[in-house]
This record gives structure tokens, sequence and C-alpha cells, in this order.
């Protein structure tokens, strides 16, 4: 079993990939090919770049070599000799060693492992991830908040009438995850006609460093519809409230019944 911790991820410049400056701006890490494979370029530090092409249906590497760069050399003319070398391109960044080391590990441990379908597959799906990152329609102060740095913690009202309660999970057993993540959320969809957490399984959303609360709310959209509101954010009088009622206290969820004109019904068990 493969436990992990959250790590929060280092800023980046703002550069895109193709104009970082080999001499000087951290580059290190993994790049998905426009073929599928997928290139792990280091830093010899002595003005070169080792490189090894893996291919993601095998885990294999296919090809290899090394670059030499001057101190002008940004990071385009390095994929344009790879493309003269190996007939395609980097197009995405998949993981940098010093912002997202615990991604760059656990893709350097797959490789390395004799990998199974599986195990690729969960390389792929990370590579499928960033490729469709794009602006989600859950925008807003909710939807806005960002799940690798903020405490999001709460319960929510959706669409369909349920509630979700969700919270950042600070260890996860990474073998349970089947994509490669920075962190996980951990979340229960309660029905308030039996508002119970003892009447639930906890649920788990991996997630990226970048990804926004929207990215959650999208997942669950499609059989919860959207998310409303929050009902009680963390630290709050009334989360504190909803949290006693889930666990069973009657006199909390009348309180809190009446607070948010919802009829939250606790079942004796």
């Amino acid at each position: 079993m493969s436990t992990k911790k959250r790590r929060t991820a280092k800023k980046n410049s703002g550069k895109n990939i193709f104009q970082q400056l080999l001499s000087s701006d951290y580059w290190e890490g993994y790049y998905a090919l426009r073929d599928g494979g997928i290139v792990k370029c280091t830093d010899n530090q002595d003005g070169s770049i080792d490189w090894t092409v893996f291919s993601l249906k095998t885990g294999l590497p296919t090809a290899a070599g090394l670059y030499e760069f001057s101190e002008s050399s940004i990071f385009s003319e390095f994929n344009a000799a790879l493309r003269r070398k190996i007939g395609t391109d980097v197009f995405l960044r998949v993981s940098n060693q010093a912002e997202n080391p615990d991604r760059h590990d656990e893709i350097d441990t797959i490789l390395n492992s004799s990998p199974d379908t599986f195990a690729l597959l969960r390389i792929e799906n990370l590579i499928r991830h960033l490729k469709n990152r794009g602006i989600s329609v859950f925008g807003g102060e909710i939807g806005g908040q960002d799940l690798s740095e903020d405490d999001y913690e709460g319960f929510y009202l959706l669409s369909d009438g349920d509630i979700l309660y969700c919270r950042d999970l600070p260890d996860w057993d990474d073998s349970q995850q089947d994509s490669i993540v920075d962190g996980v959320a951990s979340y229960v969809i309660l029905e308030p006609s039996r508002f119970s957490m003892s009447a639930v399984s906890p649920k788990t959303f991996g997630y990226l460093s970048g990804d926004r609360f929207s990215e959650l709310a999208e997942f669950l959209s499609s059989k919860h519809g959207r998310i409303l509101s929050c009902l009680a954010h963390r630290d709050s009088e009334l989360f504190g409230l909803l949290m006693k009622a889930s666990g069973g206290d009657s006199e909390s969820a009348a309180l809190a019944s009446h607070r948010l004109k919802i009829n939250l019904c606790i079942k004796q068990e």
C-alpha cells in the first residue's frame, strides 16, 4: 500500500514550456509527446540535457540522447532538435521536478518497475487531465476555490436537493486512485431525509495542483446537478450544528433546519 501526503506545489515562473531558458530556468521533468509517448528530461548541470523517451504502451524506453545547449538556448530549440531526432515533439509539460515532486516521483516509480497496463493508464489519465484543462462553467466564489491551497471544507446545497459535505484529505492510499494526483478531496452526499454521516461511505476525488473547486462541482454535476450555494463553511457556527446533526444530534438538526429552511431528518439507528 502506498500512502501519500499532499505537498504544496511551488509556483512556476509563468513562462510557457517553450520559452524556458535552459541555462537558468528549472525545466527538468516529464513532457508528453504528440505521438502518445512521454520524454524525461534531466539537467546534467554541464550545459546538456539527458533525455529518454518511453512508450506508454509498454513502459519501455524507445529512444535516448544528449542535447548540448548554450547560455541563450530555450526549450523550443531542444524541442525542434528532438523532432528531428525521433519524428515527434513535446506539446505538454506533465511534471516539473521542482514544482510537482510527488507527481514526478510517481511517474519515475511506474516507469522503473516493469509497469502493467493499469499503471501506464494512470500516466495517460494524467496527461488527458492536463490536456483537457480549460475554463469551467462552474465559476464564481465557490468554484474559484483552489483545491490545493484553499480550505474549502463545508456543506454545499446541490440542485437535486441533496447536500454535499467535502474536505481535503491530507493522507490517501495512492493505489485507490486511477490517475496520478497531487491531492485528494473526500466527500459524501447526504439526503436531507436521512441526514447521517454513518449512513453513507465517503468517496474521493483526486486533483492536480491548480485545479479549482469547479472541477469537483463539474464531476458531481452529472448525477446531482449544480452546486447552488455553500450552506456552511468550516469554523462557522452553522457548520458545527450540521456536523452534530449528521452525527445524530436531533437538537442541532432542528436548529440547522430552522436556519436553512431545509427539513433535516435524523434517523435513529
